[in-house]
């Protein structure tokens, strides 16, 4: 613990000479809890533990900020128990570093649901990166973000740490002309010991067709395995697609159609686990939808929605 407790205490060192001091905070705000259990018998009165310190119930929580300005931040959550004992217990909590500026702002931290830094999905049309979950199974230890604009290119890119595992996952936009949305998203993942790396590669074009004011979504993306140092091979059929029309305004009816398909051999290991997602709902086929919403004149706000798909094997 007086390990811990020194590297910690270095560091925000460190942190804090690297900073102007009229610019720089640091606030530590701390918070003591304690459960006691008192028993009557005939032996005598009895409080378990008698000791402050003494259980693992007795929790001392202390929160670390540091700030300077708007552009850093660091907190760090710790909760110390059984400090009356040979044997205390340091407990890290949700903690975070975030550096905010232009053109390009970065942040760390466990990647916890409930941490106000940690992945959000990427957005792509297909769902190829939407979750840090790799596989649907595994959390990431840790996660660190850089998004930022270079070129004219929006980036956001994640580092995500697993164990004996590391994915580098990301995306970019680019403004095309009319209003029109370039997006390229890959996946690349060290999956460690004799398993072969893996990398999965998509693009997709966004925008409203001119004259139609409807939306088209375009999308492509492949899988392939690690074979050499810069060799990466894929399996037939290892391509999932999508095609899309949407939002087409025909007097009181919206219409839409699509052609989707995900190959067998088609892997995202960062996909949502979600049965409605693209990449599950079409796993190992393709499909041709078509549907339409109308406004029905009935007086009251109503709508009616008609659809219909035809499923089919992966081309």
């Amino acid at each position: 613990m007086k390990k811990n407790l020194t590297i910690i205490a270095i560091a925000l060192l460190v942190l804090a000479m690297a900073i102007p001091a009229s610019a720089a905070t640091l606030s530590l705000k701390g918070e003591y809890s304690a459960v006691f259990t008192f028993d009557y018998a005939a032996a005598g009165e009895t409080w378990t533990p008698d000791i402050l310190g003494e259980d693992a119930k007795h929790k001392l929580a202390l929160n670390l900020t540091f700030t300077e300005g708007e552009s850093i931040v660091a907190y760090l959550p710790l909760t110390l128990t059984k400090f009356a004992t040979a044997t205390p217990a340091l407990a890290l909590g949700n903690w975070y570093f975030s550096y905010n500026t232009a053109p390009w702002a970065f942040w760390a931290s466990n990647n916890a649901s409930t941490n106000a830094k940690k992945f959000a999905s990427l957005g792509d049309p297909l769902g190829i990166v939407a979750a840090a979950k790799l596989d649907g199974t595994t959390n990431a230890n840790w996660a660190l973000n850089a998004n930022g604009e270079i070129l004219g290119a929006k980036l956001n890119l994640y580092a995500l740490d697993y164990v004996g595992k590391a994915g580098w996952v990301g995306r970019a936009t680019y403004l095309l002309p009319m209003d029109f949305t370039l997006g390229l998203v890959g996946a690349y993942t060290n999956l460690g010991g004799e398993v072969k790396d893996d990398l999965t590669f998509g693009a997709d074009v966004v925008g409203k067709i001119p004259g139609l004011d409807a939306t088209l979504t375009l999308a492509g993306a492949g899988y392939w395995t690690k074979t050499g140092a810069w060799k990466f091979e894929g399996a037939e059929d290892n391509a999932a697609f999508l095609a899309k029309i949407s939002d087409l305004k025909l007097g009181p009816v919206t219409a839409w159609a699509s052609y989707t398909g995900v190959g067998s051999p088609f892997i995202s290991r960062y996909k949502s686990t979600a049965a409605a997602a693209i990449l599950n709902k079409y796993a190992g086929k393709a499909a041709a939808e078509i549907g339409v919403t109308a406004t029905l004149p009935v007086g009251i706000p109503a709508t009616l929605t008609l659809g219909d798909t035809l499923w089919m094997g992966y081309p």
